[in-house]
């Protein structure tokens, strides 16, 4: 598989394409284990947990994600030593045309919206003055044990 190829598996639209095909758990966890997606652990987590639901992406208002990770000195979940280059790289790429794969979100980790996949992306969509971006949602089945 070409590295094009693989990037264009991660699209919003793929991400819908499978949703309408009832394969949206499972482009969630292929792209959460690629190169693009760079978070096999919460794949992991996602595979140990089968009857999560997961939402077709809709645009979401960005001001109301609350992201979990962030620089060292951000008071979140998880930090990244390398925050702004990573973001900085995401900005310009959004500015050379790029369109992010969806946003990951649940609120089932005890924060509101919390953007499980894709805290480098918001920050990025919204330093390019994106004000709503694709987001799918997840939690869990209530009908179903998890």
């Amino acid at each position: 598989m070409t590295q094009d190829h693989e990037v264009s598996l991660w699209t919003v639209e793929a991400a819908q394409i499978a949703a309408k095909n009832g394969q949206l758990r499972q482009w969630v966890i292929d792209f959460l284990d690629s190169p693009a997606g760079k978070n096999s652990k919460f794949a992991e987590d996602l595979r140990k947990n089968p009857s999560w639901v997961f939402d077709a992406p809709i645009k979401f208002p960005l001001q109301e994600l609350t992201p979990i990770s962030g620089q060292p000195e951000d008071n979140r979940l998880f930090h990244d030593s390398h925050w702004d280059d990573n973001v900085s790289a995401m900005v310009e790429a959004i500015a050379s045309g790029w369109c992010p794969p969806p946003l990951i979100v649940t609120s089932n980790l005890g924060i509101p919206n919390g953007i499980s996949d894709g805290n480098h992306r918001w920050s990025a969509l919204r330093e390019t003055g994106h004000t709503e971006y694709w987001t799918i949602f997840y939690y869990p089945n209530p009908s179903k044990p998890s």
